[in-house]
């Protein structure tokens, strides 16, 4: 299974253990580069004797995995992004075994990062170092181990479960003092910030000397930059390379790689950059278009067409001609696109792209629906152009959206026959959001349609400042900042670049509340004195929080694998707060990075009452009890 910005692989188990007569070679390893390739062992069918998963042996000897009557091991070779995920079967309930052998210099300590997808299990040199049976896709660096490597010759094993979809796991060592400054950054131009359900590219680079004969090349993969942190990707650089230049490089050529459906790997871009560059390399921007026509049934072009994202319902930007050929850029780098075209007098079509955006789009909408047009003011009557417009139908759907010319005139089109009404989000730069409901009248009356609604947008406030830690006082990317003026109204949301700052415009004037949100420290929420004359100056300091830990019981204590914990609301905001996990086989349940602020958490299983709590703050540990349905105690 797949999701918004992580990959779900399903649930893997990874050991490692001292082993004699291994077939493949010991092979040497670099900070911060994935392992492999891997022997792997499976998948073995979980056994009906009331042992499951992790608790099992399926080799006959697990410590030695070499004893007689062991599964045969099969040497991986180089996946389609790189070899350094280890890829297992997508059956249910299986459970996959993966070895290594590497050379370390010398006796030191490191840090064993794995990633897995379910349920995994780790021995080093014959010693169990980790294990969890958390439900998890997979993440980079998902479990972080302290372990010591022997001088020469060591041995990992990795033991993975899988409860559903497919399954994987992912390993590196890391210095101990963590992540050193990398050799190489990659940084993605115009990059969306959600990763959605795919592989990051991969990446090639080309090591050229000054008459550009290649020296050498580094080929990294889509798991390099996964994490639960999309911002990782987006606005700390994209991708970083550990490894050691060629001496006497003077160009580095980049290459962008993804798949399509069919597995095709193309290239994105490819340029040639003096090096060595202290600045960053970048990738990505106007190269990832599509382009073809836009007709009617009866094969007339259309020229008055537009685009827009429909995850986010952002415009997307397009050159069209007046006979409907169009160039579309903005596209997403890596999985699929789904995009909605729409014109005035037609119904809206929805399509999903996936790269690479090579063969020309022939795109045909059915006249219908209805239009909507108008035009967005400030306070002084004067347009405002670069407003984006959009207009949501039934269940809050995005239906078409718009960005205002100088004029500040808008068109929406492919609006539903069968509504009499839509809610109009109007969105400018140093204004305030507006939602605006626009009267269509009834289905019949096409007369009763407005066609001059004018959208009034009050002046907003703009606050600048920066995000660090507050252990370290490092600059902290990728954290969303968002205000709005009521809880059911439209808000404003920014993020902060690489160094921390931001910018968020269009708040409310006066007093207003500025949530700071990130997937790996405690939220915070401050309180601003904003003033329309000119721009507030804020300092937001994150700390990494403490979890909300326990377990999740039946009314006889035994543990509930698999319920679900998320937060209700925080400071009283419902859905703020995006926070889910699951309890494992022994029912316990960890919400990480939580705030000391009360909030309300709600529990659930199938087959179970839910249970709310409310005042729960970071560092509470608690037992929870979930009353069956149908108990007579509802």
């Amino acid at each position: 299974m797949l999701t918004f910005v992580k990959l779900s692989l399903g649930h893997l188990v990874i050991l490692l253990v001292a082993t004699v007569r291994l077939a493949a070679a010991p092979v040497a390893f670099e900070w911060h580069t994935f392992l492999g390739p891997w022997e792997v062992s499976g998948p073995h069918e979980k056994r009906a004797d009331g042992q499951a998963g992790l608790a099992a042996d399926y080799l006959g000897g697990e410590a030695a995995a070499s004893q007689p009557g062991c599964a045969a091991w099969t040497e991986t070779g180089p996946t389609s992004w790189g070899g350094s995920a280890i890829m297992f079967s997508s059956k249910a309930d299986r459970v996959s075994y993966a070895r290594l052998r590497f050379l370390s210099p010398k006796a030191q300590p490191a840090v064993l990062a794995l990633g897995a997808d379910d349920g995994i299990a780790a021995f080093l040199n014959g010693r169990q170092v980790y294990a969890s049976t958390e439900i998890s896709n997979i993440y980079l660096d998902h479990y972080r181990v302290p372990v010591t490597l022997l001088a020469g010759e060591n041995v990992l094993l990795l033991k993975v479960e899988n409860w559903a979809g497919p399954s994987g796991a992912l390993a590196r060592l890391l210095p101990p003092t963590g992540m050193a400054p990398p050799a190489v950054e990659v940084r993605a131009v115009d990059a969306v910030t959600e990763l959605g359900d795919a592989h990051l590219p991969r990446l090639r680079l080309e090591f050229l000397d000054g008459w550009g004969r290649s020296l050498g090349q580094a080929v990294t993969d889509g798991f390099r930059t996964m994490s639960r942190r999309p911002q990782d990707f987006v606005n700390t650089g994209g991708w970083r390379w550990y490894g050691t230049v060629p001496a006497g490089t003077a160009r580095l050529r980049l290459g962008a790689e993804t798949r399509n459906a069919s597995g095709v790997t193309s290239v994105f871009h490819q340029e040639e950059v003096s090096w060595p560059s202290a600045k960053p390399l970048e990738f990505g921007g106007p190269v990832l278009e599509a382009s073809g026509v836009v007709r009617g049934l009866d094969a007339t072009g259309l020229g008055d067409v537009h685009f827009f994202d429909q995850r986010n319902g952002q415009p997307l930007p397009a050159t069209v001609r007046p006979d409907g050929t169009f160039v579309l850029r903005g596209l997403r780098l890596t999985g699929d696109s789904t995009i909605t075209v729409a014109a005035a007098g037609h119904l809206p079509a929805n399509l999903r792209l996936r790269p690479p955006y090579t063969e020309p789009l022939n795109i045909s909408l059915r006249p219908g629906g209805r239009s909507l047009r108008g035009v967005v003011r400030g306070p002084d009557r004067a347009p405002i152009a670069g407003a984006v417009v959009t207009a949501r139908g039934r269940n809050g759907r995005v239906v078409d959206s718009f960005v205002t010319g100088p004029s500040g005139a808008f068109g929406l089109g492919g609006l539903e026959q069968q509504i009499a009404t839509v809610v109009v989000t109007a969105d400018a730069d140093r204004y305030l959001p507006l939602d605006a409901t626009a009267q269509l009248g009834p289905p019949s009356s096409e007369a009763a349609e407005p066609k001059d609604l004018q959208l009034a947008l009050r002046p907003g406030a703009t606050v600048r400042g920066e995000v660090r830690s507050k252990e370290a006082g490092e600059a902290l990317p990728g954290v969303v900042l968002f205000s709005r003026e009521r809880e059911d109204g439209p808000g404003v949301a920014a993020h902060s670049d690489r160094e921390g700052k931001f910018r968020l415009s269009g708040i409310a004037a006066g007093k207003a509340t500025v949530f700071a949100l990130s997937p790996d420290r405690a939220p915070a929420a401050l309180e601003v004195e904003t003033d329309l004359g000119r721009e507030s100056q804020v300092g937001v300091a994150l700390s990494a929080g403490k979890p909300i830990t326990g377990r999740i019981l039946d009314p006889q204590g035994k543990p509930i694998r698999g319920a679900v914990a998320y937060i209700r609301s925080w400071k009283g905001v419902s859905s703020l707060l995006q926070r889910t996990c699951r309890s494992d086989l022994q029912g316990r349940f960890e919400i990480p990075h939580m705030p000391a602020d009360p909030c309300e958490i709600e529990f659930l299983a199938t087959g179970f009452q839910t249970v709310v709590r409310e005042g729960l703050k970071g560092g509470d540990v608690i037992d929870v009890v979930l009353t069956p349905r149908g108990s007579g105690k509802e």
